[in-house]
């Protein structure tokens, strides 16, 4: 039981990586990623207010 715990810690900072290596690297950052970014927050902004 342990090692299932242990195992599903580690796949969910596996997924924690990922999204920073995303968030992180160059294209993401260019101007319509940004956009689409913002676009996306407001997006769901919008839906809990």
């Amino acid at each position: 039981m342990a090692l299932d715990q242990h195992s599903i810690k580690e796949k969910k900072l596996e997924r924690v990586i990922a999204l920073e290596d995303l968030i992180w690297t160059p294209p993401a950052l260019s101007a319509t990623g940004i956009l689409e970014l913002l676009g996306f927050v407001i997006g769901t902004l919008r839906n809990f207010f």
